[in-house]
């Protein structure tokens, strides 16, 4: 299906722009969305350029940030661009396996995804707002001389086995 009711329609994921810094195509059209509408295989949505696009991929299919769409009634490319969202950083100071684990228990006892940055100094996951700092603040107080917490804002990429989605 090229169109549906007007609309065009992206069914494939081409490639990565990231994976492959190469292939990003140059007349590509660009869509922003958020982590959790990543997740949808069908949706529709507006492209940067003012383009009504529907997304018709298949059950499963889990957009990722540089991924370039197609389909058969699109006049061009077009790339995902996934919004930043805010996140609380943990960074340890000579956390010892006691530290670590509890860490580990309190953010995964709220089923929070995880993310850890490329240095290894520091765990990032996704909280509603910076408003939410004061709850893991109170969680983490115990640790205070251990564990520095800090809010930002960031796109988060859950690490590939972290990526919570509930109890199976």
């Amino acid at each position: 299906m090229d169109r549906a009711g007007g609309v065009r329609v992206a069914t494939k994921i081409a490639g990565n722009v990231f994976d492959l810094p190469s292939s990003r195509p140059d007349d590509a059209d660009i869509i922003r969305i958020s982590r959790a509408d990543m997740a949808k295989s069908r949706q529709r949505i507006r492209t940067a350029a003012g383009s009504d696009v529907g997304i018709i991929l298949g059950r499963g299919t889990i957009l990722r940030h540089g991924d370039v769409l197609q389909g058969d009634g699109l006049d061009r490319p077009i790339i995902v661009e996934q919004v930043p969202e805010t996140v609380a950083q943990l960074r340890f100071e000579n956390p010892d396996g006691k530290t670590l684990i509890i860490a580990g228990h309190i953010i995964g006892n709220r089923h929070r995804p995880v993310s850890v940055k490329e240095d290894g100094g520091a765990l990032t996951f996704p909280i509603q707002d910076k408003t939410e700092l004061e709850t893991f603040e109170r969680l983490f107080a115990e640790m205070a001389g251990d564990v520095k917490i800090s809010a930002d804002e960031e796109i988060f990429i859950p690490h590939k086995g972290a990526d919570v989605q509930g109890h199976e």
